[in-house]
């Protein structure tokens, strides 16, 4: 059990880099990120492309020494200049994954390549999603998919390993109708963990 949760991004960029090392280290090549923040969550009008992929950085640096390439694929909502990643390979997810594929292509990925695919929302990035899917399952490359924006999960996703989250919630007791702030973590190999606000912190309940 972890008694502390995040305070701020920087914290929580290392507490999600950190559980993303421990699932890598036990084999897991599927995995999810959910930063539930509105900054990163191409869903949101608070959506910022270029924190989003600071915060990525900051992520992929824990596992930098398993992998050759760590590459950023950005959603259409990151439209206009390409987000910067302080020397992260930036690339949009439908340049090349978008494509029609007839299966017969050889796209030359390595056990050694690991992808961040930044908040998919969209059919076209699903459809998109799914081939990187295969293409890196086929190869062992590494798949991290953060805040992805589906309404219902596709199966490629529940079946990857959530290694970390962070999702702010409020909730009405029924018994008051009082709405209580609680935050939902998770930080792989741990289970789901429940924090309940206490003021400005969060305290374990």
């Amino acid at each position: 059990r972890h008694d502390v949760i995040a305070c701020d991004t920087r914290q929580a960029a290392q507490h999600a880099g950190e559980a993303l090392k421990a699932a890598v280290l036990t084999g897991e090549r599927r995995c999810v990120i959910d930063c539930r923040v509105d900054t990163f969550d191409s869903t949101s009008r608070r959506f910022a492309a270029d924190d989003t992929a600071r915060w990525i950085r900051r992520c992929a640096n824990e596992v930098a020494f398993f992998f050759e390439t760590c590459t950023l694929l950005y959603p259409q909502a990151a439209s206009g200049a390409a987000p910067t990643a302080a020397g992260l390979p930036v690339e949009p997810l439908l340049k090349k994954w978008g494509q029609v594929m007839d299966g017969s292509e050889d796209h030359g990925l390595a056990p050694t390549d690991c992808f961040f695919v930044v908040s998919p929302s969209t059919f076209d990035e699903l459809v998109a999603l799914r081939r990187l899917y295969r293409a890196a399952m086929a190869a062992r490359a590494l798949i991290v998919v953060v805040n992805h924006g589906f309404e219902a999960p596709p199966p490629e996703l529940e079946e990857a390993s959530e290694v970390y989250r962070l999702q702010p919630l409020d909730i009405e007791e029924p018994s008051t109708g009082k709405v209580a702030r609680v935050c939902v973590s998770r930080r792989f190999p741990a289970s789901y963990e429940v924090y309940a606000a206490r003021g400005k912190q969060y305290e374990a309940s």
